[in-house]
């Protein structure tokens, strides 16, 4: 597995060995393959559900879900914030949820990210995405 760490210049991949190796990856790359993966799940995210809420504003989730180097979806998508969500913050869970799921494989450098990747994103009703 492959752990993805958000860093102001580079993101750091940490393999999961007794000695980690590190892979560089420009800043631009970086950007570009952020704006393909919101541009992908902005057309899956159907917000419509918590819009109606009052405060749906507050409804903030995160979520990880490991991809393969092609950026398929391996396994669950995993509630992380809140970890056990209940309530709207469940319909704000399931609409993430339903997101990735709909997208079905999500854009990564496949090059970059040969094992895989643990990817957290947060959804936000407000502010849109972040990883």
């Amino acid at each position: 597995k492959l752990w993805a760490m958000n860093a102001p210049s580079k993101v750091f991949l940490l393999q999961e060995k007794i000695k980690s190796e590190k892979v560089e990856i420009s800043i631009v790359e970086i950007g570009s393959m952020n704006a393909a993966i919101i541009q992908t799940l902005a057309k899956h995210w159907e917000m419509g559900i918590l819009i109606g809420n009052s405060d749906f504003e507050n409804y903030i989730v995160e979520v990880g879900v490991q991809l393969s180097a092609k950026g398929n979806i391996m396994g669950s998508i995993k509630p992380l914030i809140p970890k056990s969500p209940k309530g709207r913050y469940l319909i704000a869970y399931r609409q993430a949820s339903n997101a990735i799921k709909s997208a079905g494989r999500l854009p990564i450098l496949e090059d970059k990210y040969p094992n895989g990747v643990l990817l957290r994103v947060t959804f936000d009703p407000v502010n849109g995405f972040s990883f």
